[in-house]
């Protein structure tokens, strides 16, 4: 699974402008049933960029 979308920063850090930004997500779900037990376990890698745009 995986999405783009804008975003509203409110943190500034070094690398990333107080403000607009855009935040990319790539993720993979698994799932398991032990006995009557459901388990999802869903690592997920976030990059979040601005483009260059100093607000």
């Amino acid at each position: 699974m995986g999405s783009s979308e804008p975003v509203i920063a409110d943190n500034e850090t070094e690398r990333l402008a107080k403000g607009f930004a855009f935040s990319n997500v790539i993720a993979v779900e698994i799932c398991f049933k032990v006995q009557k037990f459901d388990f999802d376990i869903a690592p997920k890698i976030c990059h979040v960029f601005n483009l260059g745009f100093l607000v």
